[in-house]
């Protein structure tokens, strides 16, 4: 399937600068890693209908044109390049025009994390990566920025290789395990392991002792020493029924705050963003709750309830905000 970006307005109309639709497509493209959108123009002639047999006069047979129709211009390839594991690697498109203005956004792209400078536009590959292995996730915290590596023929999530990335283009490895996943945003860099009983541990890979998480708390994000996530209601439906948006205190294992029911959430720019469990009409009205703050954010939006706000992104300005929605 597809997957179209929704930008959502948030408050005023006013256009917005250049940088901040740079900056809204640039951070979708950390977060999300490098999605495609294929376009494909379909043109199907509309049948016409088979003259009736009557009575009266026969029906005259229409004459054909001879026209030719204009052909549609092929769309050019998506840039593509050789990636990892002998696989093929599509190139994102950040803006399709030359920046007028500097955006210092700098990125870490590509299961090769190679670091993209916007305003330069050079691409930088990352040193010391061992041939057979590959990233799969990043995340950055007050301690740096840490990338999981899983080797090239390994099924399922198996064992990881938890490396950080150091300011001179290179690697450090420091955790192997079977991490499934890393935690941006709080003063550690969280790895987080889920079990087969169900239980989750989360291990703060800087030092320190692994801490289970509550039962099926589900973690999306970190905000200094705390864990933001979701909790399922129902215990027998999926991850995909309606879920507690809570705030967890590692070092207690114990709820601090939950700040409603809703059907996915995110985190973006310390911003605690949810589409509500209820959804009247089809829509599902947009929550938010300001982390740095503590306190819940006026937003006037909706999202449809069969699109998941997991991968949004709001914007600097906090106007807008930017989701993938499955076509």
């Amino acid at each position: 399937m597809d997957d179209d970006e929704d930008v959502l307005e948030i408050g005023s109309r006013e256009p917005r600068p250049m940088l901040t639709r740079v900056l809204i497509a640039a951070a979708l493209l950390a977060v999300v890693g490098g999605y495609v959108v294929v376009h494909n123009n379909r043109h199907r002639a509309s049948p016409q209908a088979a003259p009736t047999r009557s009575s009266s006069a026969p029906t005259p047979v229409p004459e054909l044109s001879s026209s030719v129709p204009t052909p549609v211009p092929a769309l050019p390839p998506w840039p593509q390049v050789e990636g990892a594991c002998g696989s093929t690697a599509f190139v994102p498109i950040v803006s399709p025009k030359p920046l007028a203005q500097l955006t210092g956004v700098r990125l870490i792209v590509g299961d090769r994390l190679s670091t993209v400078d916007l305003d330069r536009g050079t691409v930088t590959p990352r040193r010391g990566l061992p041939s057979d292995e590959y990233a799969v996730n990043v995340a950055t915290s007050a301690a740096g920025t840490y990338a999981t590596l899983l080797r090239c023929q390994a099924e399922g999530v198996g064992i990881s290789t938890i490396v950080r990335l150091d300011p001179a283009g290179g690697v450090r490895v420091v955790a192997r395990g079977e991490y499934a996943q890393l935690l941006s945003g709080g003063d550690h860099p969280w790895g987080v392991i889920y079990h087969d009983d169900g239980s989750t541990t989360l291990d703060p890979l800087d030092g320190g002792r692994p801490r289970k998480a509550p039962a099926d708390f589900m973690p999306d994000a970190a905000y200094r020493n705390l864990i933001v996530g979701a909790t399922v209601l129902d215990s027998d439906s999926s991850s995909e029924g309606p879920q507690a948006v809570q705030l967890i205190d590692p070092a207690t294992d114990k709820v601090v705050r939950t700040l409603g029911a809703a059907s996915s959430m995110t985190v973006s720019d310390d911003v605690v963003l949810w589409a509500d469990a209820y959804c009247p009409g089809g829509q599902c009205p947009l929550r938010a709750y300001d982390l740095a703050t503590g306190t819940g954010l006026p937003i006037a939006g909706s999202v449809p309830r069969e699109a998941g706000v997991w991968s949004g992104v709001l914007s600097p300005d906090r106007r807008a905000f930017a989701y993938l929605r499955q076509q």
